[in-house]
């Protein structure tokens, strides 16, 4: 195989992770907002995560008092 028979590899976002003051208000805002379905969520005393459906990325919702950080943390693979 030459370097033109090689496909292109794709890229794309498979995570979105949205620091939030409560994960329940922004999961259910959303949801409203935006029709998304509710994935995931799970609240252990205080400490909530949460995740809507969106296809093949995941946008998930995390306390931003747990990571001190005020800002849209995106990872790809």
């Amino acid at each position: 195989m030459n370097q033109s028979d090689a496909q292109p590899s794709a890229s794309y976002v498979t995570y979105v992770l949205l620091y939030v003051n409560d994960v329940a208000a922004s999961l259910a805002f959303y949801e409203k907002a935006f029709g998304l379905a509710r994935r995931f969520f799970h609240d252990d005393n205080g400490k909530a995560y949460g995740e809507l459906e969106t296809g093949a990325t995941r946008l998930a919702f995390d306390p931003l008092r747990r990571h001190h950080l005020n800002q849209l943390a995106i990872w790809r693979q």
